[in-house]
């Protein structure tokens, strides 16, 4: 029982720890970043800057969460993309083989990127995944947390950020 009530309040801690950094990263500056993708291009946060708003999406192969939101916001992107949004999931330290297989499994719409030396993870002040990370055409985030939820997404649908 005294390990349940330690669990219990350890993830209450951390709830409390997400919900107040996302609150805290709300109308910064994105950190920009230049990553390849799984084609070996250069992409860049910078170059959507004026142009588009983009979802950072930051996941892991062995985060189950990660792999349920990636399918997620790979149904939504069609609906997404149409309306102007680009979708940027940056895969944190995992072999490209494996991220390649999962890209093919999940048969993914969006760009994913390796963040191989997690310095991007870093910048974003990452401690958990998933994450995400709502960027105006501006470049400020304009909302973040762990779950994109289906009223977010809705909302992002009909507003082009």
């Amino acid at each position: 029982m005294k390990l349940l009530n330690i669990l219990f309040f350890s993830l209450v801690i951390v709830s409390i720890c997400v919900s107040g950094f996302a609150g805290e990263r709300k109308a910064e500056s994105a950190p920009d970043f230049q990553l390849s993708d799984l084609n070996g291009n250069m992409i860049s946060l910078s170059s959507y800057k004026g142009k588009q708003p983009v979802v950072v999406f930051f996941w892991t192969t062995w985060c189950p969460y990660c792999r349920a939101q990636l399918k997620v916001l790979n149904d939504r992107y069609p609906a997404l993309a149409k309306n102007g949004w680009e979708i940027l999931a940056i895969n944190i330290d995992d072999p490209e083989e494996d991220v390649r297989r999962i890209a093919k499994e999940n048969n993914l719409k969006f760009k994913v990127v390796l963040d191989g030396d997690s310095t991007v993870a870093e910048d974003y002040d990452i401690f958990g995944v998933p994450a995400y990370f709502i960027v105006d055409k501006e470049g400020k985030i304009s909302d973040s947390g762990t779950e994109m939820s289906s009223s977010l997404l809705n909302k992002m649908v009909k507003n082009n950020g």
